[in-house]
């Protein structure tokens, strides 16, 4: 009779969803290579294709685009609604997502001051489009003063060296945690293979601490590809040809000369060198022997009845084409369209405004990624000090896009008529300002009209000293 598979329980996992080792159930630490690329070339290869000229200029503008409008934060639940009063369910969860907001707010200006901003941690995190994935450790304690004094605050949110740590995770993906270097220890636990009992070691953080961002996942589940992977042909190919246009340079740069010997090239004769010797040979092997040791501003003999006859110089523009096409390719495998950063060889203003729309697609994808493991990083600073329950629904929302300019007189309409009708009162303003415009408001100046026709913006006074953040009251 035919053994039928052990019933499961829907809560358990089943099948392995990674490619290493998917028989074992003991947690195990991720190889420090990314792909079959740095195993072959080496853990420097992305480094060395991070300098190309084309692949930089890819990355640096994929990142200033990433991060070009900052971090904006907005509360965790809609405004309540207009017939809702101060004391409803709805305004007293609104009160306290806009205290949470506003914590989370005056935690990330300390880190500033500490000169430990998160946006430039952020920006120091992009290398996971060089090696698939990046890596961040936070730590935390009690706020000495002020008016979150007692409450626990990040002291500090580091991106840390791909080489100082490994991801250790279950045959599940689940991921644990990482082994690290830990100054004082030494790195004699950073290995790759079966980690039985990964919390006994000394230098074992868990996932808990950690920020991890991985915007291009590939099928082993918890790996990322590097954006640099789809370059990697044109990459080796424009290498491959600079050697060669230097070797044409040398050759074909400067004059050339075809010289015809003279009739009776192949009789034997005596004939002097430049350096004086004689030497007993051909004419033709002597006018062989000549132009190998020609040198500019220098002159040579030729036996009578030779002559010469001056070269075209070779045309190198293969070389600049060949070039062009590696690199339009090297950009094309990172944003997706060459005309991002390179002229569109027709002009066409609809062909561009297309391929801007692509890598538009592309940046706004990783800032979806990027977000969302920013605000799993705000989560556990509300689990320090609320909870876990109250983290699940309170965690502020985080985005890293904005309106585009197009949009911002329609909203300020918009955002004046609800101000007007009462829909937004003046403690809802400065984080629905904030979501909107990008920048900070200014508590005090109003959106109601004045007279007919026209309405207060709110200004930046520089004497103002209230608090910039307007969400923390």
């Amino acid at each position: 009779m035919a053994s039928r598979a052990p019933k499961a329980s829907p809560a358990q996992d089943q099948i392995a969803s990674v490619i290493s080792m998917p028989v074992i159930l003991t947690p195990r630490t991720l190889p420090l290579t990314v792909d079959a690329a740095e195993r072959a070339e080496g853990l420097n290869l992305y480094d060395q294709m991070a300098y190309n000229p084309y692949i930089s200029a890819a990355t640096l503008y994929h990142r200033a685009r990433c991060f070009e409008q900052g971090l904006l934060l907005s509360p965790a639940v809609e405004t309540p609604p207009l017939d809702a009063k101060p004391g409803d369910d709805a305004s007293k969860e609104f009160d306290l997502a806009v205290e949470i907001l506003g914590f989370v707010n005056y935690v990330l200006d300390d880190l500033e001051a500490r000169h430990n901003s998160l946006l430039t941690t952020l920006r120091t995190m992009h290398t996971w489009m060089r090696y698939g994935s990046s890596l961040a450790e936070w730590t935390a304690e009690r706020i000495k003063t002020g008016e979150y004094a007692g409450m626990q605050g990040f002291t500090s949110v580091r991106a840390i060296p791909r080489r100082n740590y490994r991801i250790v995770h279950t045959p599940y993906g689940e991921i644990l945690g990482a082994m690290g270097i830990i100054p004082g220890q030494g790195a004699s636990a950073l290995y790759e293979g079966l980690v039985p009992d990964p919390e006994s070691h000394r230098n074992f953080i868990k996932a808990e601490r950690l920020m991890r961002i991985v915007v291009n996942p590939t099928e082993d589940g918890i790996n990322g590809e590097s954006a640099y992977r789809p370059a990697y042909r044109p990459w080796r190919s424009f290498n491959m040809l600079e050697p060669a246009e230097l070797k044409s340079l040398y050759n074909f740069a400067g004059v050339s000369l075809m010289l015809t010997g003279p009739d009776g090239g192949m009789k034997v004769e005596n004939y002097t060198m430049p350096d004086g010797s004689v030497i007993r040979t051909t004419g033709n092997d002597y006018l062989a022997r000549i132009l190998r040791t020609f040198e500019p501003n220098s002159v040579n003999v030729m036996p009578f009845g030779t002559t010469a006859i001056d070269l075209p110089k070779g045309d190198s523009q293969a070389f600049a084409e060949f070039a062009g096409r590696k690199g339009q390719e090297m950009v094309m495998s990172i944003l997706f369209s060459p005309r991002t950063l390179l002229e569109s060889q027709r002009n066409s203003q609809a062909d561009a405004g297309q391929a801007q729309d692509v890598a538009d697609a592309s940046v706004m994808a990783a800032q979806e990624v990027i977000a969302s493991s920013v605000r799993g990083l705000i989560r556990q600073l509300v689990i320090l000090n609320w909870g876990p329950e109250i983290a699940s629904k309170f965690t502020p929302k985080v985005s890293l896009r904005m309106s585009a300019m197009g949009d911002v007189p329609k909203l300020l309409s918009a955002l004046a008529q609800a101000v007007n009708a009462g829909a937004v009162t003046e403690p809802m303003l400065a984080s629905i300002w904030e979501r909107w415009f990008g920048f900070k408001y200014v508590p005090g100046a109003s959106l109601k009209r004045e007279d007919a026709g026209e309405r207060s913006v709110p200004q930046d006074d520089t004497d103002d000293e209230q608090d910039p953040r307007g969400s923390g009251d």
